[in-house]
């Protein structure tokens, strides 16, 4: 009978110990993660920290934005966070569609100069340069279908840090490329009307350079101030509020 009642107890015992442990383990369980118990905590969808630039802003906004300087129209149709083949990085991008000046004798006028700070992206901490642009269609065919613009996409570098909550896109010209052969009496005339005290040489295998310039002028102001001689320019500024 002793034994029975120990045999009993010792059972019971177990029985308690094991029950205990059961619980101990159910308690100390993490709980399965799943994608919506994720998402439902944090806030996060599933691909939404995917990227570290920020999203493109101004999705409501309504396009096209449209400034008209000097007779010439230019159009922001759109704008996006997208990579720049053969670049590390992405980029915010607009697209700008813009009439041609003297559409009928010259298709080389782009946007912007020969320099990056002729377009700008401004944003409440800093001003970012235009670092590459492409052509990307034809603008404002007339009843024979001929084009009278062109379209272009403007890549500026952005980081994690980039603040895209306002921003100012800024084309300050738009210039035609310097020929092969430039004209160095044409250019120096240039020069010479508005007294900027600069002398010109041209090489016979192209290019050009700087023989004379006032001795407080920086090489670097006297080489854009030549430049612009070499070149057919039209002033904006065209000014878009992309927020």
């Amino acid at each position: 009978m002793i034994i029975k009642k120990r045999l009993f107890l010792i059972t019971l015992t177990f029985l308690i110990i094991l029950g205990i442990g059961t619980m101990l383990v159910l308690y100390f369980q993490p709980d399965a993660v799943t994608a919506k118990s994720v998402e439902a905590i944090s806030g996060f969808t599933e691909n939404s920290a995917v990227s570290n630039v920020p999203a493109p802003p101004n999705t409501n906004m309504e396009y096209p934005l449209v400034q008209e300087v000097g007779g010439i129209k230019m159009e922001v149709t759109d704008t996006a966070i997208e990579a720049l083949e053969g670049s590390a990085g992405e980029y915010f991008t607009a697209d700008v569609c813009y009439d041609l000046p003297n559409q009928k004798t010259n298709y080389e006028f782009t946007l912007g100069g020969q320099t990056k700070s002729s377009i700008t992206l401004t944003t409440p901490n800093e001003t970012i340069f235009v670092y590459a642009w492409k052509i990307i269609g034809f603008y404002n065919e007339d009843a024979n279908g001929t084009p009278q613009g062109n379209c272009a996409r403007l890549y500026f570098p952005v980081s994690p840090s980039t603040n895209l909550d306002h921003l100012t896109l800024t084309i300050s010209r738009m210039s035609t490329p310097i020929a092969d052969l430039p004209d160095c009496d044409k250019a120096q005339k240039k020069l010479d009307d508005a007294k900027q005290n600069i002398k010109v040489e041209c090489y016979d295998n192209g290019g050009y350079g700087i023989s004379e310039k006032p001795k407080d002028m920086s090489a670097e102001e006297a080489r854009a101030i030549a430049l612009d001689a070499f070149i057919d320019i039209v002033e904006g500024p065209w000014i878009f509020k992309l927020k």
